[in-house]
């Protein structure tokens, strides 16, 4: 599996790449029927396998996708010009190769697989540290909502309504009528609720220094996570927005 080599964890890999990775797997082929004695006449007049070409590749993806949901990339080639190539989703690369020959695209049908693997294992190492952050900082929530607490001499009875109230905060505002299991939730999400819970806990602390009563802080927390609830989600639309509208251009 030495061949199956990714520098990188993503979720698309580019017309280029592709490219790369079908001329090595042809060559390979050709190698092996060479060894093997199989060669075709034409082969063996030839004396090397056929190497494809960028754009020869470029116009079977148009061909393919007929320009649907494919996006032109501009890269710097090795003479320093601008040239375009496509970036893929795995399964469309997968289509792509489906013309190979059977040997072929059985390669690159495992190598694209080898990096949907790599990409989940990426994304579950970024979910578990997230996931370890979030221990501290829920260490850090339990503490910080104590000392309120105390600020505000609430009885030790009601602690276990505040301490509710205050850590769901997050969770509504995400749209959690209640607690999911964090082991659920995808790194994004973990990601957006402990931007959302650090809020909380600086403003809790920020009041506290202000001596402002402690009844006034729980409304505050949500604001102030609320807003930044809007901004992260105001940003995640744009750039849904900015993709979208790429799309309708190149469809003009």
């Amino acid at each position: 599996m030495n061949e199956l080599v990714t520098k990188t964890e993503k979720e698309t890999i580019t017309s280029l790449e592709l490219l790369e990775k079908i001329n090595e797997f042809r060559e390979k082929e050709y190698k092996e029927k060479e060894k093997a004695g199989t060669l075709t006449k034409a082969e063996k007049k030839r004396g090397h396998f056929v190497e494809m070409e960028h754009r020869k590749l470029k116009r079977i993806i148009l061909q393919e996708f007929n320009a649907e949901n494919i996006f032109p990339v501009e890269y710097i080639d090795k003479k320093g010009e601008k040239r375009e190539m496509f970036e893929l989703t795995f399964r469309q690369a997968i289509r792509v190769a489906s013309r190979e020959s059977i040997i072929v695209r059985d390669k690159v049908f495992r190598y694209i697989e080898y990096l949907e693997n790599e990409l989940k294992k990426a994304l579950e190492r970024e979910r578990l540290q997230v996931r370890a952050m979030g221990k501290a900082l829920r260490n850090l929530e339990t503490n910080t909502i104590q000392r309120l607490l105390e600020y505000g001499n609430i009885p030790k009875k009601k602690w276990k309504l505040y301490f509710a109230n205050y850590t769901m905060i997050a969770y509504r505002i995400m749209g959690y009528k209640k607690k999911p299991e964090r082991d659920e939730m995808n790194a994004q999400e973990l990601s957006l609720l402990q931007q959302l819970e650090t809020v909380i806990n600086v403003t809790i602390i920020e009041n506290i220094s202000k001596n402002v009563p402690h009844y006034l802080i729980y409304q505050d927390c949500k604001d102030k996570a609320t807003e930044v609830f809007r901004k992260v989600r105001s940003l995640f639309i744009s750039e849904v927005d900015r993709i979208t509208q790429k799309g309708f251009e190149l469809m003009e």
